[in-house]
C-alpha cells in the first residue's frame, strides 16, 4: 500500500510497505509511481532484500542517495531514497526505523522523519 505526503511547500514523499522489493511487478509499480508522482523522497518497508540489491534498484530509479537497513532473512528491510535537491542527515537506523533530518535545497523546508 502506497502513501503520499505533500507538505505545504511542495516537498513530496512516498511511503510504501513493499512486501518484497525483488518481484518484477513490484519494481514496475514503483517505477510507475516514481514517474507519475515524482517524489523527492521514497521510504520503503519490508523490502526483504539485502543492501546491494536495494541500492541497485535505487540507482535504476534515478535517486542519487539512499540508506538501507538489510532484511533479516526473508522479512523486514527498510530503505530511504532521496533526490539531489534534498539534504539528508541520518540520525539513527536499525531494523525498525530510519531517523533523519532533511532540508530541501530550493525552498529550505526542514523536517524530521
Amino acid at each position: 500500500m502506497a502513501g503520499l505526503k505533500k507538505p505545504s511547500k511542495g516537498h513530496k514523499d512516498v511511503t510504501w510497505n513493499y512486501q518484497g522489493l525483488g518481484f518484477t511487478l513490484t519494481v514496475q509499480t514503483l517505477k510507475g509511481l516514481r514517474k507519475s508522482e515524482d517524489p523527492d523522497m521514497v521510504f520503503l518497508m519490508e523490502t526483504k532484500n539485502k543492501e546491494k540489491r536495494v541500492q541497485g534498484i535505487r540507482e535504476k530509479m534515478g535517486f542519487k542517495e539512499g540508506v538501507v537497513v538489510d532484511s533479516e532473512g526473508k522479512s523486514k528491510g527498510l530503505a530511504l531514497w532521496w533526490k539531489d535537491k534534498v539534504r539528508v542527515e541520518v540520525i539513527e537506523k536499525d531494523k525498525n526505523l530510519i531517523d533523519i533530518r532533511f532540508e530541501t535545497k530550493e525552498t529550505k523546508e526542514k523536517g524530521r522523519i
